[in-house]
């Protein structure tokens, strides 16, 4: 006791308390300083304008009182904080033990890094940062905050990691990033903005609330298996822009609400840019591109560029030319007359002598000389490598952005960003009005940054700024923005375009401050994604894109001022009960009914497939109705002052 008593008298005047490797309870109260607690189970009270406390390992509690809190434990053992702060800064980067916090700042920043641990946060901030990087742990959030990002992913193996997010609370913008391997997360709550990503092998979105933008996206990582994912989203609740996105394998989307827009789309493995699924591209939108060739009559493989013929529609020549003969394998894309479904027949071809010159004007027959082989696998492509080339017109808006973190973008369309041009936004937040108002603005491209552009305003006695990055995602190439808000004193408005936005340059970062909502884009450009066949097969007809199973049904139980459905996945069904203002229902799977029960003033549905039924219970002032499917009944009982059946 009188060991901890001077201790005490000592941080009071020198700002310094050092305690040992034994437990003791220590009191660190005065203007401010550094606790150094090192090891042992320790009991932290703090009261100090500025303090931080150091510990190893061990079990640490810290409560109290101070104006910046900042604690960091390196060793193993549960840390908990009980307390109040301006802002708190919380290190956990022991291998084992739990984090906890029950209190109140500003701003909040937490951070558990490890191989095993729980966070639970039960409190409120300003701005409450919560990072997660273990590879067995789960994240538990009950509070509030005018800005929550929550983030968990795995600490050094993506197999086998695992742990749950839930969230119970409210902000004025909600974001949640779950990366592991396995897991669940769980929205119960209110914002402005909830934008919710979970990208793994396993896992379910459940959200109940309510938000003006609800964003949900139930995704793959690059390290799956694509045929082992699953997920289902679940959503109850309300918003005015409501967007559900799912490209696992096996996963259904539930939706009982309601929102002034609501998109969903269920997409199966191969989907294009359209969400139509490649294996039933057309096949003058196909280019190929390298392969290997060898088989049982080549003695050494070569790698082989692709050349389209000028002589043969959609044919491309592979070939190579050794001391003797120029040997080729010809591929001839094209669509099933019936089905649709894209293929390719490759056959093989030698003549004597090198013929490579000018190959693509030749025309690859007994005729001119050339001799088949006629026979499977004596010369063959493996590794083949094809791209799906479609031109792309986007002309599109969205509805808000986040601020201070990478966000999936447009959906998550896989367009490079120097390929996206920004146009005209409204910018608004707490630090441009307090009663909503927004205001509208328009970009200028940075000359500083590239693919970045820069919105403004002046505002006595600031220069208001959100700074736009656009950037691909490096594993999936999918659209990807940041968002920045910045301030600075003066107006700097009138050269943009070359100033630098930076600490170091005057400017301050404000946070979600300001944000920008309606922000609209374009693009006109050439959409490519490139596919590999591992090896083909010749003289017979093949598909050029291997089949993958998938599954899930869409319910969609609400009603909404425009409602956008879309599903591609190999088996599941469209059940669609409510009301809009204009639905359009585009429903791809091969297996599956689509079942609409509801109203709107215009209605839109076309199921294609291979089977499934169409029934159409319902009333609008105008309803199309297609029915694309091979096989299938179409049952209709509408009432429309237009109805359109196909």
């Amino acid at each position: 006791m009188g060991k901890s008593s001077n201790r005490s008298t000592e941080y009071f005047f020198t700002g310094k308390y050092y305690d040992d490797n034994d437990g003791n309870s220590i009191t660190a109260i005065g203007v401010g300083g550094e606790v150094y607690a090192y090891g042992g189970n320790d009991d932290v009270t703090v009261g100090s304008l500025k303090v931080d406390v150091y510990h190893t390992n061990g079990e640490l509690s810290v409560k109290g009182a101070s104006g910046y809190t900042g604690i960091s434990k390196t060793g193993n053992g549960g840390l908990s904080f009980a307390g109040a702060a301006g802002s708190a800064f919380i290190d956990h980067t022991g291998e084992t033990g739990n984090l906890n916090y029950s209190g109140a700042a500003g701003y909040n920043k937490l951070v558990r890094k490890g191989l095993s641990g729980d966070t639970n946060f039960k409190g409120a901030g300003g701005y409450n940062k919560l990072w997660h990087e273990t590879n067995r742990g789960d994240l538990d959030f009950a509070g509030a905050g005018g800005y929550n990002d929550i983030d968990h992913t795995w600490f050094n193996r993506y197999q086998d990691s695992q742990g749950n997010v839930t969230f119970n609370g409210a902000g004025a913008a909600n974001s949640i990033n779950s990366r592991v391997e396995s897991g669940n997360v769980t929205f119960n709550g209110a914002g402005a903005d909830n934008h919710i990503i979970r990208k793994g092998k396993e896992g379910n979105i459940i959200l109940r609330g309510a938000g003006a933008s609800n964003r949900i996206e139930r995704v793959r990582q690059n390290k799956d298996g694509y045929e082992q994912t699953r997920g289902d989203i679940t959503f109850e609740g309300a918003g005015g822009y409501n967007k559900l996105y799912s490209d696992v394998a096996h996963g259904n989307i539930n939706f009982s609400g309601a929102g002034a827009y609501n998109e969903i789309t269920r997409t199966g493995m191969n989907s294009d840019f359209y969400g139509e699924t490649l294996e039933f591209a057309k096949a003058e939108e196909i280019v190929l591109t390298t392969a290997t060739m060898g088989g049982s009559w080549i003695q050494e493989s070569q790698h082989v560029t692709g050349i389209k013929s000028t002589v043969e529609p959609d044919t491309y020549l592979f070939a190579f030319a050794d001391e003797m003969y120029t040997k080729i394998s010809k591929v001839q894309l094209q669509n099933n007359p019936t089905t649709g479904r894209l293929g390719y027949h490759a056959t093989s071809w030698y003549k004597a002598g090198n013929h490579l010159e000018n190959l693509a004007a030749k025309e690859i027959s007994p005729g001119n000389g050339f001799v088949a082989v006629n026979a499977n696998g004596a010369y063959r492509l493996s590794s083949l490598v094809f791209e799906h080339q479609q031109p792309v017109e986007i002309h599109a808006i969205e509805e808000s952005l986040l601020i201070d973190q990478w966000v999936t973008y447009a959906g998550g369309m896989v367009v490079k960003a120097e390929d996206i041009s920004l146009g005209d936004a409204k910018m608004g937040g707490y630090a441009i009005s307090s009663n909503g108002l927004k205001i509208d603005v328009s970009p200028v491209k940075s000359n500083e940054q590239p693919d970045t552009y820069v919105y403004a305003i002046f505002l006595e006695p600031y220069t208001k700024v959100v700074e736009v990055q656009l950037t691909n995602d490096p594993d999936t190439g999918q659209l990807k923005y940041k968002a920045t808000a910045w301030y600075k004193t003066g107006d700097h408005t009138g050269n943009l375009a070359n100033e630098k936005f930076s600490y170091d340059n005057g400017y301050t970062s404000i946070g979600a401050g300001y944000t920008l909502s309606q922000l609209q884009y374009s693009a006109n450009t050439v959409h490519h994604a490139s596919h590999r066949l591992v090896h083909s097969e010749e003289y017979s007809q093949q598909d050029l894109v291997e089949s993958s199973t998938s599954s899930g049904y869409v319910s969609f139980n609400g009603a909404g001022g425009g409602n956008v459905i879309k599903s591609n996945v190999t088996r599941g069904n469209v059940n669609f009960k409510g009301a809009g203002a204009a639905n359009v229902i585009l429903h791809g799977s091969k297996f599956g009914d689509t079942n609409f029960d509801g109203a709107g003033a215009a209605n839109i549905i076309v199921k294609s497939g291979e089977k499934g039924d169409l029934t159409f219970h319902g009333a609008g002032l105008a309803n199309v109705l297609v029915h694309q499917g091979q096989s299938g009944k179409m049952n209709v009982d509408a009432g429309g002052a237009v109805n359109v059946l196909v």
